[in-house]
């Protein structure tokens, strides 16, 4: 009898370990998931900082091309 009792006891411990751990294992995912969402969007706001820079720095070009033209046209 006190063996078919420990048996119980042990089987209920072990489910509520593996509830628990599941638990536990279904936050680490969403806190994964979550992390790689944030990690998406900063490598696109990263991406949309190197296209702006890369037009600001053409129209700064334009811009010095443009000052010597007319630099040499008031000359």
């Amino acid at each position: 009898m006190l063996s078919i009792k420990n048996t119980l006891i042990a089987g209920a411990v072990a489910f509520a370990v593996g509830y628990i751990a599941g638990y536990a294992t279904r936050d680490d995912l969403a806190e994964i998931e979550r992390l790689n969402v944030a990690k998406n969007a900063l490598e696109q706001e990263r991406a949309n900082l190197i296209q702006q820079l890369e037009v600001e720095h053409e129209h700064q070009k334009t811009a010095q091309i443009n000052a010597a033209k007319t630099q040499e046209d008031l000359d």
